[in-house]
């Protein structure tokens, strides 16, 4: 860290605001070293401010976590440390009344990704106003990225220019950022359309239940919960399988449309995926489910997986006995 960014965190007016908190979330990501070190010479230099540490999936980049919905990937330096180090200390804009009551609209946790470089005269300003807005919406969440310390990201999401907001990774933003539009589009935004790795953060931050309640409304599983639910990493798969069994009990009707997606899917799963799909097979599924899974080749297969269908056919015979009329 350089003399002028030391002296300006302890010239900051909110270095001695008792209670502050942030988290350090760090991962296999060889970055995290530099992270942990900027953390710990800003606690040093904040004595106020408590830092905890979570080891988090080698597969995600390390951040600092600043509550409120706001993420920060890089190391705040040059023309980004003064905006950290408000949204810190809580020293936020108010955002206009018609923006904060579009971020109470929206209806999903959304993650929106702004890029930044410590160069850029007009970064501090949009970090300043998203950070704020992350803190009006309770569904909005922001993550500000160094582009100079992510490059591979800044390559897969086309970035041109800073600041530059991307949603969804096909919705981008450069320059002058048009909050209204933006916002307005995130409220209309059908739910269904939700990414992957945008349904994966809600069910990281234990919302589960508003996914299942939002499928539910929608009647239809969204596309991409599938990636989810079939997932190869459990901890991933699990977060999915929570929010399913919640709609099976609240909305079965829409659950059973999952038969099918699991279905396809089958034969690329490997056998502790598939003995999920099969749990939720016999949890949805009705007759014509129970043909499908008797019909399927798992001769070859472990003893858990061919117990996990015995189960599933158990599971829909017991909730769709045959009728009396039907046996000739």
């Amino acid at each position: 860290m350089k003399n002028e960014d030391l002296q300006r965190i302890q010239q900051h007016p909110g270095r001695h605001t008792a209670g502050l908190t942030c988290e350090l979330v760090l991962t296999g990501d060889p970055r995290s070293h530099d992270l942990e070190g900027f953390a710990r010479k800003l606690a040093e230099q904040w004595p106020a401010l408590v830092v905890t540490t979570t080891r988090a999936d080698a597969d995600h980049p390390p951040y600092i976590d600043l509550g409120g919905g706001l993420r920060f990937q890089g190391l705040p330096h040059e023309r980004e440390l003064a905006p950290f180090l408000d949204a810190l200390a809580g020293r936020y804009e108010t955002p206009a009344e018609e923006h904060r009551t579009l971020a109470g609209r929206i209806p999903l946790g959304r993650e929106l990704r702004l890029y930044v470089a410590a160069a850029c005269p007009h970064c501090p300003r949009a970090v300043r106003q998203w950070a704020a807005l992350a803190r009006s919406g309770p569904h909005l969440r922001v993550r500000i990225v160094d582009g100079a310390l992510f490059p591979e990201e800044v390559q897969r999401d086309g970035v041109k220019a800073v600041p530059t907001l991307v949603v969804d990774a096909d919705w981008r933003w450069s320059g002058q950022i048009p909050v209204g539009d933006v916002l307005r589009q995130l409220v209309d935004r059908d739910p269904a359309k939700l990414s992957a790795e945008a349904l994966e953060g809600l069910l990281k931050e234990g919302q589960a239940s508003r996914l299942a309640t939002a499928m539910g409304q929608s009647e239809v599983i969204f596309p991409a919960f599938v990636d989810l639910v079939t997932h190869p990493k459990w901890p991933i798969r699990l977060g999915a399988m929570v929010a399913m069994e919640e709609l099976i009990e609240t909305a079965p009707a829409v659950a059973a449309t999952i038969v099918p997606m699991l279905m396809q899917r089958f034969a690329n799963l490997d056998e502790q995926t598939k003995g999920d799909a099969l749990y939720l097979m016999g949890e949805t599924g009705d007759r014509a489910t129970l043909a499908l899974v008797e019909a399927l080749p798992l001769n070859d297969a472990g003893d858990e997986l061919r117990q996990a269908a015995r189960e599933a056919a158990a599971s829909i015979m017991a909730r769709h006995p045959v009728d009396q009329g039907d046996i000739s």
